[in-house]
């Protein structure tokens, strides 16, 4: 089964004295910023629908549509047009860069080999570093650009994944038998932080695998913003409806490795084509509670350099099995 995939990342945006900074401006002027070529504000929202729900019905409402009614009642006090604060520009290469919400955001093309993907990612973060040094000129206040996942006060900004494949896989089959491979992902391509969010500041201070795992609550949900799910069932391919699905996996950290990258979605990759061929394992299928991911994000590690917790055990006999 031949597979389209590719990445959306949002980037942490600040300055290096950030008092009475206005996070949207900057992300606008980032966004604006650049130069390389490409067509600006053509971007057709009228063909995305985000209730639309993989399982079969659509949503009345997202948890996250009072957030996004805030988001529009203030971006109405602005001098500026939807599109001119969305700011979009779509690059030669077919990439997208604009402004979502708060953040600077990169959309890379779709990509069909693990090699491509790579090379886009890589071509955003020279697109990024390349508008940080715009807007750095005669300045005495720098722009600083984040590729993270959390300010460490509660928010949290994401790296999505995003893969095209045919509708008549089911989506009972790919949704259960991908819960396992993303609860013990993170052991590998986790991006790592030290420390806990503002609601847990107060357990101890720690490292942790994952940056994103402590916003996760529920097990499905079409949500993004709000009680967001280990499995995404928003149901946008942006494709023909009738042939294609595009499954959303929205739980992955912000990479700056390229061997993260690669085992990140080769591996993903490698289940989804498994999955098209029904080769499901018992422990493909298992439904670990939703602490698990928390848990093994948060595991600690002996003088020795063991791991105190009993996924280490297993870790071998899952590499060897192709789950992570």
């Amino acid at each position: 089964m031949d597979l389209q995939f590719g990445t959306e990342t949002e980037i942490g945006i600040s300055r290096v004295r950030p008092e009475n900074l206005d996070v949207v401006a900057e992300s606008i002027a980032l966004v604006r910023s650049a130069t390389a070529p490409g067509v600006r504000m053509r971007w057709d929202y009228s063909c995305e629908d985000p209730h639309c729900d993989a399982r079969g019905f659509r949503v009345k409402e997202l948890l996250q549509d009072s957030d996004e009614a805030n988001y529009f009642a203030q971006d109405s006090q602005r001098a500026l047009s939807y599109n001119e604060i969305k700011s979009d520009l779509v690059l030669r290469n077919g990439a997208r860069f604009y402004n979502d919400h708060a953040h600077p955001e990169y959309c890379s093309p779709e990509c069909s080999t693990l090699l491509e993907i790579l090379q886009q990612d890589y071509g955003g973060d020279a697109l990024l570093m390349a508008c940080a040094r715009n807007l750095n000129q005669n300045t005495d206040n720098p722009v600083l650009l984040y590729k993270n996942n959390t300010d460490f006060r509660g928010h949290s900004y994401g790296c999505h994944e995003n893969y095209l494949m045919p509708r008549k896989l089911s989506w009972d089959v790919l949704s259960q038998a991908i819960v396992a491979f993303f609860v013990t992902r993170q052991i590998i391509c986790g991006a790592g932080k030290y420390g806990w969010e503002e609601e847990d500041k107060f357990i101890k201070p720690g490292f942790q695998i994952s940056q994103r795992s402590d916003f996760f609550s529920e097990l499905q949900s079409v949500d993004t913003m709000q009680r967001r799910p280990l499995v995404n069932t928003r149901d946008e391919p942006h494709a023909n409806t009738e042939l294609y699905r595009r499954f959303h996996v929205i739980i992955g950290d912000s990479n700056l490795s390229p061997y993260s990258i690669y085992l990140k979605i080769g591996r993903l990759r490698s289940c989804f084509k498994r999955c098209s061929m029904a080769r499901l394992w018992n422990a493909c299928r298992a439904s670990p509670t939703l602490c698990t991911r928390s848990r093994a994000s948060r595991a600690t590690v002996r003088g020795n350099g063991s791991a105190s917790w009993p996924m280490a055990r297993r870790l071998p006999a899952l590499l060897s099995s192709g789950l992570i």
